[in-house]
């Protein structure tokens, strides 16, 4: 009876090993395209690296793939004057995740790419951007703030220091019924207030911001123009120092700094 016991256990060591060997061995199969697509994602962002246009240049980066600097990369669309600014783990996240490209063109190509077309609003923004506004020179969704704020900008205009955000329904605390919660109404609103008063008291230059432009969603598209145009106005005035614009819906009096 023991002998029958004895090579029952060591048949299921046996057992037990081999398992525990199939797993290394699927494991190391597994692992080397998953490295392998991770340094071909990481190769290829390098490459979109709008060179000197920051202070660390592509083959500082080369050996890194989880730094913190921000970066510029042009867009896949191809169109020298679209760009965005993020950190390149954040973008190398955004590719491990597949739900879009983080290499896509909103303005573009905005219908196009689940997940990376960006809200209703957003689109419409792209749109008046692109018929508009189309020699201007865009960022889209750039982190601009560091540690400051994790928000990103929706639409930063680089040749004249604005930042533009377009703000849907839950950025506004009294939409809390409209399907948002309204607590996370609040802490968007406070986020918002904390971005504006930055601007405006003159810590936005040293991020590159002079100005900020607040889009309502229930505004029309012309009267979202008229508010960029107006604000590209306080941009190339060298008398404004910094200052902040809303469009009509917010019924807010435009905050401004002179020299």
């Amino acid at each position: 009876m023991e002998a029958v016991q004895e090579e029952a256990v060591q048949q299921q060591s046996v057992q037990d090993a081999g398992h525990v060997q199939g797993e290394v061995q699927m494991g190391r199969t597994r692992g080397r395209p998953a490295r392998s697509m991770s340094k071909r994602a990481h190769a290829r962002l390098l490459q979109h690296v709008v060179p000197g246009a920051t202070a660390h240049s592509a083959a500082v980066l080369a050996n890194s793939s989880s730094n913190a600097h921000v970066l510029e990369f042009r867009l896949a669309c191809g169109n020298p004057l679209h760009s965005k600014r993020q950190q390149l783990r954040s973008m190398l996240r955004a590719q491990h995740r597949g739900k879009a490209d983080p290499l896509h063109c909103r303005v573009c190509d905005a219908p196009r790419g689940a997940g990376g077309r960006g809200s209703y609003h957003e689109q419409r923004c792209y749109r008046m951007f692109s018929s508009h506004f189309a020699d201007v020179r865009l960022c889209v969704e750039s982190m601009l703030w560091g540690s400051d704020s994790h928000s990103p900008v929706d639409l930063y205009l680089p040749a004249l220091c604005l930042a533009v955000y377009v703000d849907g329904e839950h950025h506004l605390t009294s939409q809390g019924a409209s399907g948002h919660h309204k607590q996370g109404s609040m802490q968007q609103a406070c986020k918002d207030e904390s971005i504006n008063a930055a601007a405006w008291s003159g810590h936005g230059l040293a991020r590159g911001i002079k100005g900020v432009v607040r889009l309502h969603y229930a505004d029309s598209t012309r009267t979202w123009r008229n508010c960029v145009a107006a604000a590209m106005a306080l941009a190339r005035n060298p008398t404004v120092r910094c200052f902040g614009l809303f469009s009509y819906s917010y019924d807010r009096s435009p905050v401004m700094q002179f020299v």
